[in-house]
């Protein structure tokens, strides 16, 4: 996702939305690992208000500058990347809420929390054997 709005942002040089929209993600990105940490699961309000406000105005901004031209005909990369902004806004921001999700890149569901290391027993690290045939 910031590649795509890196690309508009070179695409529509005059247009303020894509910085705007990658700024306020930066922002929030800072605040949420402040909130981490300082020992906190989310964002306190106060400190993402602003930040979440300047995405929501430069989604519609955008908007309102690259538009739905119709329900048939193939829409830009634009208008294709604001409106899944928009429509995934909540997944997109999950990181904001629970301090233990990563900021998205590409995915929206990606989590900061480390994974898990794989099992070291003999099961779990030998490959299984193969099923009888006949």
């Amino acid at each position: 996702m910031i590649r795509e709005l890196t690309a508009q942002d070179e695409l529509f040089a005059h247009q303020v939305w894509p910085a705007q929209i990658r700024w306020a993600l930066s922002q929030l990105n800072k605040q949420a690992a402040a909130a981490r940490d300082a020992g906190l699961d989310h964002i306190p309000p106060e400190q993402g208000a602003l930040y979440l406000r300047v995405y929501h105005q430069g989604v519609a901004v955008g908007l309102s500058r690259h538009p739905r031209t119709s329900r048939t005909a193939a829409q830009s990369d634009a208008t294709n990347l604001l409106e899944r902004l928009r429509d995934r806004a909540h997944q997109y921001l999950r990181f904001t809420e629970t301090c233990t999700s990563r900021p998205p890149t590409t995915a929206p569901n990606a989590t900061c929390a480390p994974s898990r290391p794989r099992s070291k027993s003999p099961a779990a690290t030998n490959p299984r054997p193969a099923p009888p045939t006949g």
